[in-house]
């Protein structure tokens, strides 16, 4: 059974938030230090860098998590208190940190066609160039994850990803021989 984007991203935004002020108590929602738990996020969130708090985790890094996590306990540890001033903090995330979907380059399901024979049984001529207008949209929204570039918290689909926006990627799966479109 498929789970919703929506539902994995509610559960995602939940644990994470809920997670340090349980003390621990539940499992954190990912491994990484960076993008799931951890002082830089914790202080990129309170700082509120940004209008969205899903921005920063959309963000590649530019290098290894390890660097980054490095640089940063260096920063925190020449500042008064450890706290780093919302201006620090915007200058470190700048530095370390790539544009949201710099890891991604076009790409293009190896299944699409033009024009797929299902829409033949549309009637309705404005529907079905309707339809045909919409299946188009799949060209524009393909991705594939660069792998030098992805050194995130996402995981690189091997064959290419559809990003639908606000946090919604559907992954081509292949299976056997058939394509299949897999959240």
């Amino acid at each position: 059974m498929l789970i919703p984007p929506y539902r994995v991203l509610l559960g995602l935004c939940i644990a994470g938030s809920i997670w340090p002020v349980t003390g621990g108590l539940f499992p954190p929602p990912c491994d990484s230090k960076i993008y799931c738990t951890g002082e830089l996020l914790r202080q990129v969130q309170l700082a509120k860098l940004f209008v969205d708090d899903k921005h920063f985790v959309d963000r590649p890094l530019q290098e290894s998590p390890e660097v980054v996590l490095e640089h940063f306990q260096r920063l925190v540890n020449t500042t008064p208190g450890g706290a780093l001033s919302k201006q620090q903090l915007a200058e470190f995330v700048e530095s370390h940190f790539s544009a949201p979907g710099q890891e991604f380059e076009p790409w293009e399901p190896p299944d699409w066609t033009g024009s797929p024979q299902l829409l033949n049984r549309i009637s309705d001529p404005k529907l079905q160039s309707w339809a045909l207008e919409l299946n188009a949209k799949w060209k524009q929204l393909g991705r594939k994850v660069i792998p030098r570039k992805s050194q995130n918290w996402r995981l690189a689909a091997p064959t290419g990803e559809v990003i639908m926006g606000q946090g919604i990627v559907w992954r081509h799966k292949m299976q056997q021989s058939s394509h299949k479109i897999a959240v």
